[in-house]
């Protein structure tokens, strides 16, 4: 399997769920504020690198949280060479060397780890933070020094790692987000400096996923539809 830039994302978006080695599983997951990238944006990059894979959309019955889920031994033995198979707080993970060598492959998966286990919010009231979440401490080092090679200036507090202010600026400009609820929050944060909150970022996501017109998942339109109630509740 060719490591692309597609390759590099998937691999650190796949950091927030993990490889299971029982069943050859690979799970992604995400809240009602993910909206948007669980249902519209991993299925796509997952149907670009492995198109003929049936991809499991379903809504946890226990969490207000969506599941991306697909199994197959070959991909997941493929992708081991990279990640190793087990939840991430159980194991040594790292960012693969092959990647961190690489500044072009080092973005991609970095942009992958934040836009599942990271965020933008507030720092004062006119600054703003992206933090990054992880129960791994060999991940969350190997995040770091990959920041740092990349000329960002990371800092570390327990289980969560930062940047501040100007690299948030930067990193937004290059490295970026695939995941619409993280730039929509930047956006907003440019113009306004002030950071939306859950309550306001997802009725806006809902929103452009309901005005939609094609989908690479039929069941992103089919789950998009019941969150529907969810939010009227919430508004």
């Amino acid at each position: 399997m060719k490591l692309d830039s597609r390759l590099a994302e998937f691999i650190g978006s796949s950091g927030d769920g993990h490889l299971g080695p029982r069943v050859y599983e690979i799970t992604v997951v995400g809240g009602f504020s993910d909206l948007h990238f669980i249902l519209v944006h991993v299925p796509e990059l997952i149907k670009k690198l492995f198109p003929k894979i049936k991809i499991h959309l379903f809504k946890a019955r226990t969490r207000n949280c969506f599941v991306c889920k697909f199994y197959i031994k070959d991909i997941m033995l493929k992708l081991s060479e990279y990640v190793p198979v087990g939840q991430k707080d159980k194991n040594s993970t790292k960012i693969p060397n092959v990647i961190s060598e690489d500044p072009k492959l080092l973005k991609r998966c970095i942009c992958g780890l934040i836009d599942t286990d990271g965020g933008i919010y507030s720092h004062h009231k006119r600054s703003a933070q992206i933090e990054y979440s992880c129960r791994s401490p060999s991940l969350q080092k190997s995040v770091k020094e990959g920041l740092f090679k990349l000329g960002f200036n990371p800092a570390c507090s327990g289980k969560s790692l930062f940047l501040f202010n100007k690299d948030v600026h930067k990193y937004f400009a290059e490295i970026g987000s695939s995941n619409l609820k993280h730039n929509m929050k930047y956006t907003f944060w440019a113009k306004k400096h002030r950071v939306m909150r859950t309550y306001e970022i997802i009725p806006r996501l809902y929103s452009y996923i309901s005005k939609m017109s094609h989908y690479s998942h039929e069941r992103s339109r089919i789950l998009a539809e019941s969150v529907k109630f969810i939010i009227q509740k919430n508004i």
